[in-house]
């Protein structure tokens, strides 16, 4: 587990290259914060990060262009309380059947 707590003062985004994980840890961005999850600026990158993730308002998160949630909660992406902003180029839904 990693945090990011009241006490580190100047430190206001974090840079994860590669996330391992058994799918039931979280990121938890509160508001003022981000973090780039596997994300590259010059590179399409494909992405499945092993984790959930909670993002309160006015926090931001920057993933791969290619990225699939995998953790385990129920919902494994819950995004911050209203007004909450989401800017997404597209989003596709993929599911497995049985």
């Amino acid at each position: 587990m990693m945090e990011i707590g009241a006490g580190s003062v100047g430190i206001s985004s974090v840079n994860l290259d590669y996330v391992i994980g058994d799918k039931t840890g979280y990121l938890h961005l509160q508001d003022g914060q981000t973090a780039y999850v596997e994300y590259s600026t010059y590179q399409t990158l494909r992405s499945a990060p092993p984790t959930n993730f909670h993002i309160d308002a006015g926090s931001n998160i920057w993933l791969s262009a290619d990225f699939k949630l995998i953790g385990l909660q129920k919902p494994a992406m819950q995004v911050g309380s209203p007004p909450c902003f989401v800017d997404l180029l597209s989003i596709t839904l993929s599911l497995n059947s049985m």
